[in-house]
């Protein structure tokens, strides 16, 4: 907690995996939390550890944002495409949401196993009540100029979405910096 934003008390873990979780969840990373109607609710990346793509989003509410409940019968409300060859068919992972006029909308990462490499694009989905997503046809959404493009973070601000999200650097591929577009 903290009173001024910049000074923070330390507190315990609020979530982990627990024993005897499916084997895709063994790692939490990845998540967007909102305040909404009094009820914190949290969107988040589950894996089968910290360092694979085989991300699905999970949905948890909170009364204060310490003591989290497992929403939508301990299923991921986001999962990887059903289709081999999708270009999130392999994982889904780092959530950004927000509420707008009533409706929910996320976006994500969206992995798929080419080869030797990991391809990684952002994709879009919408949501009534947050648990139920139907992901956009038009997916994945231009943005990356054909780079990767991990983590993304959306705000609608004075008419537009404005998005920052990691992608590969243009000077060395093996270095990544912070993107911005709108």
């Amino acid at each position: 907690t903290s009173t001024d934003g910049v000074s923070w008390s330390p507190t315990n873990a609020v979530l982990f995996a627990p024993p005897g979780s499916p084997s895709w969840n063994k790692a939490v990373h990845g998540f967007s939390i909102l305040e909404d109607e009094g009820t914190y609710k949290m969107w988040l990346t589950v894996s089968s550890s910290v360092t694979s793509n085989d991300g699905r989003i999970m949905y948890l509410t909170s009364p204060d944002g310490q003591s989290w409940t497992v929403g939508n019968g301990g299923a991921s409300v986001l999962a990887p495409a059903t289709t081999g060859g999708s270009w999130d068919a392999d994982g889904v992972r780092d959530p950004s949401v927000m509420r707008r006029m009533g409706t929910y909308e996320m976006w994500y990462a969206g992995y798929s196993l080419a080869g030797a490499d990991t391809v990684v694009r952002i994709g879009h989905a919408t949501s009534a009540d947050g648990v139920n997503w139907t992901k956009d046809p038009s997916n994945p959404l231009n943005i990356g100029s054909g780079r990767n493009a991990y983590a993304p973070h959306v705000i609608f601000e004075a008419g537009i979405y404005r998005v920052w999200y990691g992608s590969p650097s243009l000077s060395d591929p093996d270095e990544f910096d912070l993107w911005y577009a709108f």
